[in-house]
């Protein structure tokens, strides 16, 4: 590992405050606030969630039959990723780049079922619903 160095090249954020480092250091550095919205849930009491609002312009990267089929979570990536590298840029202007990402979200669905069961029957609440 003596060899490997690492060069960070730019910051890239889509977050509940936009698309964009500009709209997180505003909510950062409290020149704005974010607003809940109510979730329903299954229990019946809504939950208050920040969602992350649609870009103000779609990106061309957008209208790549790929990335109009990829996740949300996959198409925030990309465009965290893009914007670190500066405006305008995209992957095919950069060959032989990674970027690289870690993501952790946990099994959001299992644990949601499990704790429900927890909730409502404790005694029958299996753990074994985890793949």
């Amino acid at each position: 590992m003596s060899g490997l160095r690492l060069f960070v090249h730019g910051i890239g954020v889509v977050s509940p405050a936009g698309w964009g480092l500009g709209g997180f250091r505003e909510v950062w550095d409290g020149q704005r606030s974010l607003v809940a919205v109510p979730l329903p849930h299954p229990d019946g009491r809504p939950r208050a969630v920040f969602r992350v609002p649609p870009p103000a312009v779609r990106p061309p990267w957008a209208l790549h039959p790929r990335m109009r089929r990829a996740s949300a979570i996959s198409q925030f990536a990309l465009g965290a990723a893009l914007e670190a590298l500066g405006d305008g840029d995209s992957p095919r202007a950069h060959p032989g780049l990674a970027i690289l990402m870690g993501v952790m979200g946990g099994g959001v669905n299992y644990s949601q079922r499990f704790f429900g069961e927890v909730l409502a029957q404790p005694a029958t609440a299996s753990p074994m619903l985890f793949p």
